[in-house]
């Protein structure tokens, strides 16, 4: 009969058909990965100055993170080691003056060398306007903050400088005043400055204080009267 070797034949045909397709099929994917591989390769050499993302190159952000790595170790690294050779020098001096020094280097914290990191690496990106008031707000706010520190450190060790040559419980009771006093005043200054960076009208909070100041002054005239004739015989001694 001519109809079964046809059948075969028609059989054979089909089978060689579908083992192809089904080739084809797991081979697919293989090529498919492959292409995507080498687009990887072809992305990774070629696409940091294609690659653009917020108005900048790829090749842009990995200089700005690079500076930014670079100058947070550098000065880390600097303050670090100008700390522990001051202080070696400072405790084979009799003067309290170079201790005073180090204490201020030494209170120096992690924002401000982030501070100058994220200063040196935004001159290497084009920041959106937004981007760039926030970064310059963090800097304003870091580096006015570690100046308040500073100072307080600085003034602190003045007073203490000065407490030892006026020892007894009069000389630490004026030392404590003053410097409750003097970071008063050194933290009134540093928000003033951070306010006014921030685009506050420090005039107008001035004038409320004034003016506040003035109500309170007027509201416990006598009490503060009082207080100051209590501190003019406390700093006059007339009796000693």
């Amino acid at each position: 009969d001519w109809n079964e070797p046809l059948s075969a034949t028609m059989l054979g045909t089909h089978l060689a058909s579908s083992d192809g397709r089904h080739r084809a099929a797991r081979e697919l994917p293989l090529a498919h990965a492959s292409w995507s591989g080498a687009a990887f390769i072809d992305f990774s050499r070629e696409g940091f100055r294609k690659v653009t993302w917020a108005n900048n190159t790829l090749l842009d952000w990995t200089y700005a993170a690079i500076a930014l790595v670079v100058v947070w170790i550098v000065t880390r690294a600097i303050h670090a080691i100008l700390a522990s050779r001051l202080r070696a020098s400072a405790d084979k001096t009799a003067t309290h003056v170079d201790d005073v020094v180090v204490d201020v280097i030494q209170s120096t914290a992690w924002y401000f060398h982030a501070a100058l990191a994220l200063l040196v690496a935004r001159h290497f990106a084009e920041l959106t306007p937004r981007a760039a008031d926030i970064s310059r707000y963090l800097i304003v706010i870091a580096l006015a903050v570690q100046a308040g520190v500073w100072a307080t450190t600085a003034s602190g060790g003045a007073v203490k400088i000065w407490a030892r040559k006026h020892a007894g419980g009069q000389g630490a009771t004026m030392a404590a005043g003053i410097r409750f006093i003097s970071r008063l005043v050194i933290w009134l200054i540093v928000g003033l400055f951070v306010l006014s960076n921030l685009g506050v009208e420090i005039s107008a909070v001035i004038a409320g204080l004034g003016v506040g100041g003035i109500a309170a002054a007027l509201a416990v005239q006598s009490i503060l009267g009082d207080l100051f004739a209590g501190l003019s015989m406390y700093f006059d001694r007339p009796f000693d």
